[in-house]
């Protein structure tokens, strides 16, 4: 007798069937997206226009 083990198959089913309920989770993480995009842009904006802000951290800030 050997100890092996054979797979079969691998299924990737995080999200499996959601139904209707997949409408709600792509609003849900598109409205998240554009939150944090927007978020960021706006923390660009404020370094950017305030000179004061000119400095490494917030330049870093800025890069990430």
């Amino acid at each position: 007798m050997e100890n092996s083990t054979e797979i079969v198959s691998f299924v990737l089913a995080m999200y499996g069937n959601m139904g209707q309920l997949k409408y709600l989770y792509f609003t849900l993480a598109l409205l998240f997206y554009v939150s944090v995009i927007l978020a960021n842009t706006v923390i660009i904006i404020i370094i950017y226009m305030n000179r004061n802000l000119h400095e490494p951290m917030y330049l870093f800030l800025c890069s990430l």
